[in-house]
């Protein structure tokens, strides 16, 4: 069988390649780990799980689409272009600052990914203090020299354990904190299941910011290596279970919020590319699928994904219309 994400669509062809399945309370008691990015296929089996065939646009975020991107905020179009001649990961953080406005943010973070980009795909070779190029400057500029200026992940009170992401920049603590916020820390989640603590951890999100707290809105998942097919991402059976995980263990844990109730959005982010998938699922139903056996027909958890996209290419407007769908979506949940 190929990757489940890509075989296992609808129930028929679930029954066909699900005769042997053990139910997850055994695949618990076999496992000595109990983490989800240590799960396999048995465990995609033995919750039931259906993936639907790839589209452009979530099925749960249709109302909430742009018409077309000829709407988009100047701002936003220039981000999605970008600058022509420039290279951004030659230049530091506070000259980006500087010359781009007033997408000076977005230009700092998609700098400090191209600079991951590179070391990437050259793990051999030691990071070296670029030297200053007094040519690279701006007229006018100061002499940064010695300064840094960080776009990983916030410390201090509030703030996760886990490392950070470094996926996001980060305003300076002066800033006004806006309703839609990305959340460019680790969170882990855990809740108890016949006596075994079942925990993920995801790599980020996007959360709405209340008086009440944070309400989250959707998972994100960082990958830097990964399978490829034509030149696209795999969903291999371990990213997959990985993904099932964070959504069970949220879903399950107490005390959390969410946006809905029964709706979970994960952003899967592997080097350039990027997808969305929604879950749905009832606590119910999710209860019932942690217990019952490979017989009961009716019951499935289902998977909704969107097509690749590289945020090389001018999918880069795709992109951009899912989040904002997703945004808007958010708030109307509210």
């Amino acid at each position: 069988m190929g990757p489940y994400y890509d075989t296992i669509r609808n129930p028929s062809s679930f029954a066909r390649h699900a005769s042997d399945a053990e139910n997850f309370e055994t695949l618990l008691m076999n496992t000595a780990d109990t983490g989800a990015s240590n799960w396999g296929t048995n465990h995609l089996f033995a919750l039931r799980v259906l993936c639907s065939e790839p589209t452009s646009q979530l099925k749960l975020l249709q109302p909430y689409y742009p018409a077309s991107s000829s709407g988009f905020e100047p701002c936003i179009i220039s981000l999605i272009d970008g600058y022509q001649g420039v290279n951004l990961a030659q230049l530091q953080e506070p000259q980006i600052i500087r010359r781009f406005q007033p997408n000076r943010l977005g230009y700092a973070a998609l700098a400090h990914l191209l600079r991951s980009e590179e070391v990437d795909d050259h793990p051999a070779a030691e990071r070296t203090q670029r030297p200053s190029n007094p040519s690279q400057r701006d007229p006018g500029m100061m002499d940064w020299e010695g300064i840094q200026i960080g776009s990983s992940s916030p410390t201090g009170p509030g703030s996760s354990s886990e490392p950070g992401s470094s996926i996001g920049y980060t305003e300076a603590p002066s800033a006004p904190i806006l309703e839609d916020h990305f959340r460019d820390v680790r969170q882990t989640y855990k809740f108890k299941h016949s006596d075994v603590v079942l925990q993920a951890t995801d790599d980020g999100g996007i959360q709405i910011l209340t008086r009440r707290g944070p309400i989250q809105v959707a998972m994100m998942e960082g990958k830097r290596t990964f399978q490829t097919t034509r030149g696209t991402p795999v969903v291999t059976d371990g990213i997959l279970t990985q993904l099932i995980g964070e959504l069970i263990t949220y879903k399950m844990m107490s005390g959390v919020q969410s946006v809905s109730k029964d709706d979970f959005v994960i952003i899967l982010a592997i080097r350039h590319y990027i997808n969305f998938s929604t879950l749905t699922s009832q606590t119910p139903l999710l209860r019932a699928l942690l217990l019952i056996s490979n017989q009961a027909p009716e019951s499935f958890m289902r998977i909704d994904s969107t097509a690749w996209f590289d945020i090389k290419s001018n999918a880069r407007r795709a992109i951009v219309m899912n989040i904002l769908a997703l945004v808007d979506w958010a708030d109307a949940q509210q």
